[in-house]
């Protein structure tokens, strides 16, 4: 479920850091706080891991 209808999430795309401060805990939320189990992107991986207290080799 979208936080919003289409037009709202394209707005939201148009500033990643939006982005990124509505769907993160969405994403979190999903997967019941452990990031792990998300696809996430490579080169970002790390950030992401140490941003939400997880860590690569768990």
């Amino acid at each position: 479920m979208l936080p919003t209808g289409y037009a709202g999430m394209i707005m939201l795309a148009l500033i990643p850091p939006a982005w990124n401060a509505v769907m993160d805990p969405r994403v979190l939320a999903h997967y019941d706080g452990d990031v792990t189990r998300a696809n996430l992107q490579p080169n970002r991986a790390d950030k992401l891991l140490a941003r939400y207290g997880a860590s690569p080799d768990a």
